[in-house]
């Protein structure tokens, strides 16, 4: 009886939504949808489809939406808007989406969901590569040498339309790692922040190289609204340096940064600079929490609960510092000390990498920023600060 009521209860809905739009053709800023041009056409449908499914609320059956190429008859700047309403209906309300697009531009944010690439080999065979859009620049050398060029190009040429657009801000990092820290701590700190892991400091100074030339045009730079820091580790035996290099140059639009740990100090240094401490990411961590984060992986890695049981953690150090023999370690044992550097290698696999860097991030509410982080201070003043 229960289900005959809910089954009637859906055929008299779907008869209102029949009825609701013969009476009441689709319209948008008071004209009629036939009266849009295809974009908007195409545009007012998928507002429609959207605002249908923003809701947390489960529903009888599951909805996959499916749309071809979103980004038709659109500037690159709506393209991005449309593909970000499309991402946060999937990442928000958990919605299926189904796109096939010809726009490289929605490499422009990490998503959670795959891309897929068709093409034809030699002869008639279909070829379907898969890609993970949450680290797809991780897998750029993996590219076909179609999307390889042109997702560059349509990934910077798209940026700085949107960047004369709208005051949109992107951060680009080396790796996912990197990605994941740098949005636990800046989480609702800056508006309109795309943070964009690129795969190794060498990816992120072609960013900036390719940048340099608007952003140092003094016309082009009046009409740029918007920010971009490029963010890098420091590899003491191999320190990215720019000579000449100025923030002021860009209006303070466009900065290059590293990462440094210098006699605990955290700070963010200019790559004029030729300072060259080894600091990475981790370095710069917050010491109970990786600790908390390695014992409950430890539960499940022998390896690691072996290595752990000759330290305890030291309460007076403010980094992790692993660069600098894991300092937030205070050995316990003699054994404590000759295993450090062995320890120090199996914290730093990728696999280990990655696995402490989702378990770190996992509830946001445990990742703060501290008083002693001056690094992520300067970083957001970036951002905030006013242009000069």
């Amino acid at each position: 009886m229960l289900i005959n009521g809910e089954q009637v209860t859906t055929d008299i809905l779907e008869s209102i939504f029949v009825k609701y739009f013969s009476l009441r053709p689709l319209s948008k800023h008071s004209k009629s949808i036939n009266n849009l041009s295809s974009g908007e056409q195409r545009l007012a449908l998928i507002d429609i489809a959207t605002t249908l499914l923003s809701t947390q609320k489960e529903k009888e059956k599951e909805v996959i939406l499916a749309i071809d190429e979103p980004e038709v008859s659109l500037e690159s700047a709506h393209r991005f808007e449309q593909f970000c309403s499309l991402i946060d209906l999937s990442e928000r309300f958990g919605r299926q989406i189904f796109i096939t697009t010809h726009w490289y531009g929605l490499v422009l944010r990490p998503i959670e969901g795959t891309l897929h690439f068709v093409s034809k080999d030699d002869s008639v065979n279909v070829r379907i590569e898969a890609f993970p859009l949450s680290n797809l620049q991780e897998n750029r050398r993996s590219f076909p040498n179609s999307i390889e060029i042109r997702s560059y190009f349509d990934l910077m040429a798209s940026m700085l339309t949107l960047l004369k657009k709208k005051n949109y801000n992107w951060l680009f990092c080396e790796g996912t790692e990197d990605y994941l820290y740098l949005k636990g701590l800046l989480d609702n700190k800056v508006d309109n922040l795309y943070i964009l892991p690129f795969n190794g400091c060498g990816n992120i100074k072609k960013i900036y190289d390719f940048l340099h030339v608007p952003f140092s045009d003094k016309q082009e730079n009046k009409e740029i609204k918007g920010k971009v820091m490029c963010l890098i580790d420091t590899d003491a035996k191999n320190v990215i340096r720019i000579e000449g290099y100025k923030q002021g140059n860009y209006k303070n639009k466009l900065s290059f940064y590293r990462l440094s740990l210098d006699k605990d100090q955290s700070d963010l240094i200019s790559v004029a600079s030729t300072i060259g401490i080894n600091t990475e990411i981790e370095d710069l961590l917050e010491p109970v929490l990786f600790f908390n984060v390695l014992k409950e992986i430890s539960k499940k890695d022998m390896l690691l609960d072996g290595y752990l049981k000759f330290y305890e953690l030291d309460q007076d150090i403010k980094y992790v510092n692993l660069s600098n023999g894991i300092s937030f370690l205070k050995p316990i044992s003699m054994e404590g000390y000759e295993k450090k550097s062995e320890l120090y290698n199996y914290l730093t696999t990728p696999k280990m990498k990655a696995l402490v860097a989702e378990i770190y991030t996992k509830d946001s509410s445990k990742v703060k920023v501290r008083e002693c982080d001056k690094w992520v201070a300067d970083l957001i003043s970036f951002f905030k600060a006013s242009d000069e």
